[in-house]
């Protein structure tokens, strides 16, 4: 069974061209998982991947129903310690100016406003701001969205129930991705009980062109990244995508866990 894993994964890596390898800290591989036809880079770089899927037996494993209560708790926790008594909730145009200024570490999204039909600026403004913590809150109704683009030095935390959902009609480039960063460094995001999706099925057809590049979360030359804790749904391309473009950065130091 790791073998055919295995073979899964080197077979997305790319060609031995002489370049560096992908950087990854882990603990040692399953032995003799790899298969030795294989060019020592892929064969390394895959190993490396395979390490984390086979390096705790399942006896060590905590069920993952009690991880998925204990984030959402520990996500609770963190957003009553970022926020304290503050309301996330409602719009504060005061806060939101701070928030974009810098001069705050925490602020959530619905300072911004809420539209149910269409967040899409209003979670493109947070997002842009310069603070170090952005709560996108649990509004009783899903935020409709386009496109958005991540940045780095962040944690973006959904708080447990909330929704973000593709805005239908605006995923038309091929490329479109519901969250997209490059060269992102020091991103953290915490979904424990939140929901992302996008509308898979709507892709197949006109007016959209077939892609396999619509991904719920697209992530080039990414250092520093941990997704913990995210329901993933109806991407029209892969749920995460961890990439590099040719010379750029080497992704490096990522974890998702707990999707």
């Amino acid at each position: 069974r790791m073998r055919a894993i295995f073979e899964m994964i080197w077979r997305w890596l790319p060609i031995d061209s002489g370049g560096p390898a992908m950087r990854t800290t882990m603990v040692a591989p399953c032995p003799s998982a790899a298969p030795k036809s294989i060019g020592l880079r892929r064969r390394a770089t895959a190993t490396a991947l395979l390490a984390a899927a086979c390096a705790s037996s399942p006896s060590d494993l905590q069920p993952l129903t009690k991880r998925l209560i204990g984030g959402e708790a520990a996500s609770h926790a963190l957003i009553s310690e970022a926020f304290g008594g503050l309301d996330t909730h409602s719009p504060n145009e005061a806060l939101a100016a701070a928030a974009e200024r810098g001069d705050i570490d925490a602020a959530s999204a619905a300072w911004w406003g809420f539209n149910p039909h269409d967040s899409s600026k209003i979670l493109e403004a947070a997002l842009a701001s310069r603070t170090s913590i952005l709560l996108i809150p649990d509004m009783g109704r899903p935020w409709f969205t386009g496109p958005l683009r991540l940045r780095g030095s962040l944690t973006l935390i959904l708080e447990p129930g909330a929704e973000i959902l593709a805005l239908p009609g605006a995923f038309i480039p091929t490329d479109a991705c519901l969250f997209k960063g490059k060269d992102v460094d020091n991103l953290r995001i915490i979904g424990y009980g939140a929901r992302i999706a996008m509308r898979k099925t709507d892709y197949w057809k006109a007016p959209y062109e077939r892609s396999q590049h619509r991904h719920a979360l697209s992530l080039i030359g990414a250092r520093h990244l941990r997704v913990s804790g995210l329901s993933i749904e109806s991407s029209g391309g892969d749920g995460v995508y961890i990439g590099q473009v040719r010379g750029g950065p080497i992704p490096e130091a990522i974890l998702l866990e707990d999707l």
